[in-house]
C-alpha cells in the first residue's frame, strides 16, 4: 500500500539521496518528479554539455540575438516540461565557460561564440532565476562584444534582480557606474568587488554604508 507523504517529508528525503537514486525517483508519479527536478536542478552540472544545451532552448529573443547565428543554438524540444533556469540556486561563470566549450565541442563547433553564449545565459539566469541566490563573475566584463554593451546589461539586470544575496564580480573592471547601480539591490549580503578599478570614493563608501545597515553583510573592495 503506498502512503502519501507530507510534502515536507519528501522534500527532506529526496534532499539525502545520491543523484543516481533521484534520477529512479522521476518515473514514480507527477508529484515525485516535480520534486526532483526542483532538487536536481537546484544546482545543476554547468560544465555537462547536455546541461548547457537544455538551457539554451530557455533563452528569449534578445539573448540570442547576442550570440548571432540563429542556426548554432539547438531547436527547440517539445518535451521540455520545465523552466530549468528558474529553478537553478548558483552559477559560476568559469564552470558555464567551460559547460559551453565542452557542449560546442559536442556539436562540432567552433568556440568562436563562446563568449557571447556566456553573456546570454548570465542574462537568462538574472532574468529567470527566481532562485538564484549566489553568482559569481570572475573577469566576465573582459568579453568583448560588438552586440552588445555588456556592462550596461549587467547592469540592468542586476538592478532588476531580487534574488542574490552573493555576488562575486571580482577581476571584472566595472568601473564607478556599474558600482552605482549596485546600489540599488536590497538583497545582497555579500558582495565582492575587488580589483574593478572603481576610482571614486564616495561611491565606495556609499557601498560600505549601505551595507552597514544590513543584518548580515560582507563587502570586500
Amino acid at each position: 500500500m503506498l502512503f502519501n507523504l507530507p510534502l515536507e517529508c519528501l522534500v527532506k528525503i529526496f534532499g539525502s539521496l545520491d543523484y543516481k537514486t533521484l534520477f529512479t525517483c522521476l518515473c514514480v508519479n507527477r508529484e515525485w518528479r516535480e520534486l526532483v527536478v526542483l532538487i536536481l536542478w537546484s544546482n545543476p552540472d554547468l560544465t555537462h554539455a547536455k546541461t548547457i544545451r537544455t538551457l539554451l532552448l530557455k533563452l528569449n529573443e534578445d539573448e540570442s540575438a547576442i550570440i548571432g547565428p540563429k542556426n548554432i543554438l539547438p531547436k527547440d524540444d517539445p518535451n521540455l516540461c520545465f523552466d530549468y533556469p528558474n529553478f537553478v540556486s548558483t552559477v559560476s561563470s568559469y564552470d558555464l565557460d567551460n559547460g559551453i566549450n565542452n557542449w560546442l565541442k559536442s556539436i562540432d563547433k567552433k568556440r568562436n561564440n563562446s563568449s557571447s553564449i556566456l553573456i546570454s545565459m548570465i542574462l537568462m539566469f538574472l532574468r529567470t532565476g527566481s532562485k538564484l541566490t549566489n553568482l559569481v563573475l570572475d573577469g566576465i566584463t573582459y568579453y568583448r562584444s560588438h552586440k552588445c554593451d555588456l556592462k550596461n546589461l549587467l547592469s540592468d539586470a542586476l538592478c532588476q534582480n531580487n534574488t542574490l544575496i552573493s555576488l562575486k564580480l571580482f577581476s571584472n573592471e566595472i568601473g564607478n557606474a556599474f558600482s552605482e547601480a549596485l546600489l540599488q539591490n536590497n538583497t545582497l549580503t555579500y558582495l565582492d568587488i575587488s580589483d574593478n578599478q572603481i576610482s571614486d570614493e564616495a561611491i565606495i563608501n556609499e557601498l560600505k554604508s549601505a551595507f552597514d545597515t544590513k543584518t548580515v553583510m560582507d563587502l570586500i573592495v
